[in-house]
C-alpha cells in the first residue's frame, strides 16, 4: 500500500507523479493537520511554519512494489528540488492480509 500525505498545494504534483509511477486507480482525501503551539521541535515540523492548522491531502493505493516504489523515488526527486520546507510525505506499508 502506497500512502501520501502533503499540503493540497502540491495536489496536482502528486497525481501527475501517481500517473507517471503507472498508478491510474488511487483514493484521495482532504485532512486538516495540526500543531500543538508547545512543541519544542517546531522547527523540524514537517509543515513548514507555525500555523496550527493546515489543508493536506491523504492519497493512498494498492498497488505492486514496482509501482509503489517508482512513486516513492519520483517523490524524492521532486523534494530534493524544493526550497520549501514542506515536503511530500510518502510511505510504502506491506499488507500481510486483505480481501
Amino acid at each position: 500500500m502506497l500512502i501520501i500525505t502533503a499540503i493540497e498545494a502540491y495536489e496536482t504534483d502528486i497525481v501527475n507523479i501517481l500517473k507517471e509511477s503507472n498508478i491510474n486507480a488511487f483514493s484521495s482525501t482532504n485532512v486538516l493537520g495540526h500543531v500543538n503551539n508547545h512543541d519544542p521541535h517546531l522547527e523540524d515540523n514537517w509543515f513548514g511554519n507555525e500555523q496550527q492548522d493546515y489543508k493536506s491531502m491523504l492519497f493512498f493505493a494498492w498497488v505492486e512494489s514496482e509501482f509503489a516504489n517508482k512513486a516513492f523515488q519520483s517523490i524524492e526527486e521532486f523534494n530534493a528540488k524544493l526550497e520549501s520546507r514542506s515536503k511530500i510525505h510518502v510511505s510504502i506499508l506491506n499488507i500481510e492480509q486483505n480481501n
